[in-house]
């Protein structure tokens, strides 16, 4: 006897909130091609589950973050669709999806996946060019030479023959007031008029009077693309003189009125975007009837720009389907990454760009030291780099090719820059362009058997640290010279400062020192107290980094990768390791940002953590990092909130991600597929099996190397998501 068993699946997921230059957007090209039956993407739809569907010139295709299905008549599946090239796609709210073709209508149940022809005379061997279903649920159809209204299932259709002319059907779109209107080749715009049952033609636009597209925008302002004419504001409840409004776009001189024909608009900017023959563009409405220009440059230059239709999903993504070129992703929620290859210094140096060191002064200028070369002064506003070497001032200062560390000294307003295999400190002054060299502190006339300069760390008095390689010395905010602290000799990898006022220093091997100095900055009074791993419960004695945020808790990450905190008042440890199992390496760095959110770095990645709510964000090379090897202390905070890192090929400028803050929504995470001995259940045909609405599956006894594919349909970050499902262990049994 045969049983099958019916399988309740409940999944949940952990979320890696992982989440270009202007606006904060980016363009990725999904690299899809080898999966599609066609690179060329005509159509593309976003179904009230949030799937994707890829409409191709060859086959219809699902995408839902990870695989691709494809569906197309061929050898395995033949007459699955009526022609493989498709031409429209949309849904109703019954879980059907219509699939327009060169030659005929297919219907989908989203259920099962059946695919079933519309079987309908007027319809059967028709080119499909547009469909919309409204929302009393018909199905508006426009062919090569008619417009239909259907009934759901196709049993009934009217074809409006005698109120419009016999031509080509642009689009039809249903506005929020539900009015339908279509678009017809050379022949004008038709408003449909209810009551009667017939459409009413509008007065002619533009030169040959073929208008491509209507659209709604947010302030429920029309827009009409016109194949000929450009762009028009539509005022339907105008006199006819005062309908149409031309919209004139001064401020792009690329800008050309030919072959409008698709159109969105994006949640954040409300920006409306238009696909043309000559390629994407972005327009800005503002009060009255002005429309701007916006300079996408940074993302039509990564595009080929030869396009059939942009669309936005649920989430506020923009698809833009492309010819020969598949399917590209407009995000705009991305993070805002800016990243500084410096090609000037392979062409000057031979070496790759390597940065050791980082330091943004007033000027906005950034100070960087390259691997074996030395220090360098960068302007962003210029793209101009110049090393010490072209600076008549510094080009004979050999200490300046090995450098450790750079800070600036407010209480004196100098630049001080350390010496990696000296016990030295170069004094610098800069007023602008100028650079001025003070001259060199040397440590041993303040100290005995001082040290190389490791790293500087002011405090909140503007005393300024400076670490050796053996000592710790400080300059006072109120004098000039260094004094010797007279601290145990450590191997010291980090100063912070807490909220009161006490120093804490981590070491290698060590643990970390709480420093409490005395109130009158007599710094041979002080009370030192050492944590450790045995008489504290610190996680890790090697600490690598350390850091204090502004509650006055002080996290940790060891050399062997884990991450703590330790509450000075309750005076209790928290591992938080496994919330951070992305980090596989050595931890390099602790800081906190303007927003309070916690930057921990490696040698392979940067993660942004925001304590308050647990999102994290992974970046890497894997996402828009140029940086594939980050090192030790090459890091700075700007005031503007800027957290810069350097590495191997350079420098990446991270904006604190605000959207981390924002209350974790509750997200739907689908079963995508089953697959059975390596075949989806979905592509049988009869699939019984695996209803996706319902979320069930059948399974019967013989039934063996059972994969189940999941997503929560995030495009943007599909590969920062990690997922964990819970099978029940109560099990359905059905006898058959």
């Amino acid at each position: 006897m045969k049983h099958k068993i019916k399988l309740y699946i409940i999944l949940f997921f952990i979320q890696t909130l992982s989440c270009a230059f202007a606006q904060q957007m980016s363009v990725t090209t999904l690299p899809l091609n080898n999966y599609l039956p066609s690179s060329t993407i005509l159509r593309v739809h976003c179904d009230r589950e949030g799937f994707l569907w890829l409409g191709t010139k060859d086959g219809l295709c699902r995408y839902d973050g990870y695989r691709i299905l494809v569906f197309r008549s061929g050898l395995k599946t033949p007459d699955l669709l009526t022609n493989n090239e498709i031409t429209c796609i949309t849904e109703n709210r019954n879980g059907y999806l219509f699939i327009g073709t060169k030659k005929g209508i297919n219907i989908l149940n989203k259920r099962t996946y059946q695919i079933t022809p519309v079987e309908h005379s007027d319809l059967k061997d028709q080119e499909i060019r547009t469909m919309i279903v409204d929302s009393e649920g018909w199905v508006w159809v426009g062919t090569l030479t008619s417009v239909f209204r259907c009934s759901a299932d196709f049993s009934s259709c009217k074809r409006y023959d005698s109120s419009l002319p016999v031509t080509s059907v642009n689009s039809i779109y249903e506005d929020a007031d539900k009015n339908i209107w279509v678009t017809l080749w050379e022949r004008g715009l038709h408003r449909y008029d209810s009551k009667k049952d017939i459409f009413m033609a509008m007065p002619q636009i533009g030169t040959l009077n073929n208008p491509f597209k209507v659209f709604q925008d947010d302030k429920k302002q029309h827009w009409i693309l016109t194949w000929d004419s450009g762009i028009f504001l539509f005022y339907p409840e105008e006199k006819q003189e005062l309908m149409y409004s031309h919209v004139n776009i001064e401020s792009d001189e690329h800008w050309d009125e030919s072959g409008c024909f698709s159109i969105a608009q994006d949640d954040k900017y409300g920006y409306i975007w238009i696909v043309s023959t000559q390629g994407l563009y972005a327009l800005q409405k503002r009060p009255g009837s002005v429309i701007n220009s916006v300079d996408i440059s940074h993302i039509s230059s990564k595009l080929n720009n030869i396009f059939s239709e942009i669309v936005k999903d649920k989430s506020g993504n923009l698809w833009i389907a492309a010819f020969n070129e598949g399917l590209s992703m407009i995000d705009l929620n991305r993070p805002l990454i800016q990243n500084y290859s410096f090609p000037s210094i392979r062409e000057k140096t031979g070496f790759v760009t390597n940065i050791k060191n980082i330091y943004e002064d007033k000027d906005g200028d950034l100070w960087i030291d390259q691997n074996r070369w030395g220090v360098g002064i960068f302007t962003p506003k210029s793209n101009k780099l110049l090393f010490c070497t072209d600076i008549p001032s510094l080009k004979n200062i050999n200490n300046l090719k090995n450098i450790s560390c750079i800070t600036s000294v407010s209480s004196i307003d100098e630049i001080w820059l350390g010496s990696e295999y000296y016990s030295e400190i170069c004094r610098l002054k800069k007023n602008k362009d100028r650079i001025e060299f003070l001259g060199t502190l040397k440590l041993s006339d303040f100290v005995e058997n001082p040290g190389f300069p490791r790293f500087f760390y002011e405090d909140s008095k503007h005393n300024l640290w400076v670490v050796t390689t053996k000592k710790i010395l400080v300059k006072p905010a109120d004098e000039k010279q260094l004094q010797d602290t007279n601290f145990p000799l450590m191997d010291i990898t980090g100063i912070k400062e807490g909220k009161d006022g006490t120093l804490w220093i981590s070491t290698r091997k060590q643990g970390v020192y709480n420093v409490i100095v005395s109130p009158g900055l007599t710094f041979e009074e002080k009370k030192i107290r050492n944590l450790t791993a045995q008489t504290d419960g610190l996680i890790n004695d090697n600490i690598g980094a350390i850091c204090v945020d502004d509650s006055g808790l002080v996290w940790m990450g060891s050399q062997e990768g884990d991450v703590f905190t330790y509450d000075p008042q309750t005076k209790k440890v928290e591992n938080l390791s496994n919330m951070f199992d992305m980090l596989e390496e050595g931890i390099y760095n602790i800081i906190m940002d303007q927003l309070g959110h916690i930057w921990i770095s490696t040698n392979k990645r940067v993660v942004e953590y925001d304590p308050k709510n647990g999102g994290i964000m992974d970046y890497s090379t894997m996402g828009d990092v140029t940086v594939n090897s980050f090192m030790p202390n090459s890091y700075f905070k700007s005031s503007s909130g800027k957290i810069l890192y350097g590495g191997n090929r350079g420098i990446s400028v991270f904006t604190p991600y605000e959207h981390l803050s924002d209350e974790p929504r509750r997200i739907k995470t689908m079963v995508a597929d089953v697959k059975i001995d390596g075949t989806s259940s979905l592509l049988e045909k009869n699939n019984q099996r695996f209803n996706l609405r319902s979320q069930t599956i059948s399974l019967e006894a013989g039934d063996k190397n059972i994969e189940i594919d999941f997503s929560s349909l995030n495009y943007a970050f599909p590969d920062k998501i990690k997922y964990a499902s819970l099978i029940p262990q109560q099990f359905y049994f059905l006898k058959v």
